[in-house]
C-alpha cells in the first residue's frame, strides 16, 4: 500500500529552488542526501541530483545491502544462456526511480560512491500552510535495497544486509520471485551470486 504524507518544516520543506538544507550543515555531516534520481548505472547503483547543494552536484549512491547482478551477467542453467540478469533488474528499477525523489541514509561513504538504505518518493505539488511551504510526499518504496530482495531482483549481500533483508531473500526463494522464478529443482542454479561472477570474471583463465 503507498503511503501519502504532508511534510511540513524540517523534514521536506521546499524553497524555489528544491530542497531546503539545514542551515550551517552539509550531507557529509547529517550523513544524508536527498534529491532526485537523474540515472542509473544498474539496478543496484544510481545518481542523485542534490537540491540542498549551490550548485546542484549529482552524487553516487550504492543500494546498502544488497547486490544485484552486473550488466554483463547471465542467469544460466546448464551453461545455457537463459536470460542477462543485470539488464533486466535495471531496467525495472529505474522505470520505477527515475524522475522520483530519494531520501537515503549513508552507511558506510566510500572514495566514489555512497552505500545508503534508500527511501522513494514522489514529491507533488506544494501547498501553502501557516507554518510556510510543505509538499504531499508520497511513499513509493519505504526501503529500496529491502524492496530490491523482495522482488527477486538482488541478492541481500552476506557481508552487510541486515537480517530482514536475509529473511526477505528466504521468502522471494520460497515464492519463486524474480529471477527465482524458473522451471528448475534449484532455483540458485539459475542466478549465480553476483559477487561470484565478479570474482570469475577477474579469475584468470586457464590455457
Amino acid at each position: 500500500m503507498k503511503q501519502i504524507i504532508l511534510a511540513v518544516g524540517f523534514l521536506i520543506t521546499l524553497t524555489v529552488d528544491g530542497f531546503a538544507a539545514q542551515p550551517n550543515r552539509t550531507v557529509r555531516e547529517t550523513v544524508t542526501v536527498q534529491g532526485v534520481v537523474t540515472r542509473g548505472y544498474d539496478a543496484d547503483t544510481f545518481w542523485v541530483e542534490e537540491k540542498n547543494s549551490e550548485p546542484a552536484t549529482e552524487r553516487k549512491i550504492r543500494v546498502h545491502g544488497a547486490d544485484a547482478p552486473e550488466l554483463r551477467q547471465p542467469c544460466k542453467v546448464d551453461d545455457v544462456v537463459v536470460k542477462m540478469c543485470g539488464v533486466i533488474a535495471r531496467d525495472v528499477v529505474l522505470r520505477t526511480i527515475i524522475g522520483n525523489t530519494v531520501r537515503c541514509d549513508i552507511v558506510n561513504p566510500t572514495y566514489d560512491r555512497d552505500a545508503a538504505r534508500c527511501t522513494v518518493m514522489k514529491v507533488h505539488a506544494s501547498l501553502p500552510t501557516e507554518q510556510g511551504t510543505a509538499v504531499a510526499v508520497e511513499i513509493l518504496i519505504p526501503d529500496l535495497g529491502l524492496w530490491l530482495i523482495q522482488q527477486g531482483l538482488a541478492y541481500a549481500d552476506e557481508r552487510y544486509a541486515p537480517a530482514e533483508y536475509k529473511a526477505a531473500q528466504a521468502e522471494a526463494i520460497a515464492n519463486r520471485r524474480g529471477f527465482w522464478n524458473n522451471a528448475f529443482d534449484d532455483p540458485k542454479q539459475g542466478f549465480q551470486f553476483p559477487a561470484q561472477w565478479r570474482w570469475e570474471q577477474r579469475r584468470p583463465r586457464q590455457q
